[in-house]
């Protein structure tokens, strides 16, 4: 069990860092849209979790199709606002 555990751990930061490759190439560097990817849990399935400051939401929009295209088909995609 543990081992499942850590092999969607690591699956889960080997999508973040492919979807936070994408987003950095669309938005043409670092930017204020952060990327957080939930492994599944017993609960949920995985998560790619999307959020940016107030003002800054057109960065989920230049970086939307980026996200589709790496995020796993099993995973959610998931906008929070942060305040």
């Amino acid at each position: 069990m543990a081992q499942a555990a850590r092999a969607c751990g690591n699956r889960a930061l080997t999508v973040r860092a492919e979807i936070q490759s994408a987003v950095n190439r669309a938005l043409e560097g670092e930017s204020l849209l952060a990327v957080q990817v939930e492994p599944p849990s017993s609960f949920h399935c995985g998560r790619v979790v999307l959020s940016t400051p107030t003002g800054y939401e057109w960065l989920v929009h230049e970086a939307w199709n980026p996200v589709i295209e790496h995020a796993p088909k099993d995973y959610e995609v998931v906008l929070r606002h942060a305040a």
